[in-house]
């Protein structure tokens, strides 16, 4: 096998091992509702976070809470929670991030996407 295609198998490799998931700031159920303004266009200036909750979407099905905390050791992941079918333990693809505090949230959410290094595949 030639150097060049272990390379590119060992790259493909990790290419799937690394999943990049969207960042939202996620709005308690109290304050929904229909009147609600709008939520700002990703991209465009700082997200207005006031929870210490923080929603991620598009998480793939091997991605585990251990997975999302190593992640966002450094911003003051506090604890996570990965959403599941109800009657199975099927991921659904989102999760949740709870900080220890409003401004670590309001890191995160500014960053609109997180790369998330999945350990179990």
């Amino acid at each position: 096998m030639s150097f060049f295609c272990l390379f590119v198998c060992l790259f493909s490799f990790l290419c799937l091992l690394c999943v990049q998931v969207e960042v939202k700031r996620a709005r308690p159920k109290e304050k929904r509702s229909a009147a609600a303004p709008p939520q700002p266009v990703m991209g465009r200036g700082p997200v207005q976070v006031d929870t210490k909750k923080v929603f991620l979407g598009g998480l793939s099905r091997q991605t585990t809470k251990e997975d999302i905390i190593e992640a966002l050791k450094d911003y003051g992941i506090v604890s996570a929670q990965v959403m599941t079918k109800k009657g199975s333990e099927k991921p659904r693809g989102f999760a949740f991030a709870y900080f220890d505090s409003v401004e670590s949230a309001r890191a995160v959410a500014d960053m609109h996407y997180v790369d998330i290094l999945v350990s179990s595949l």
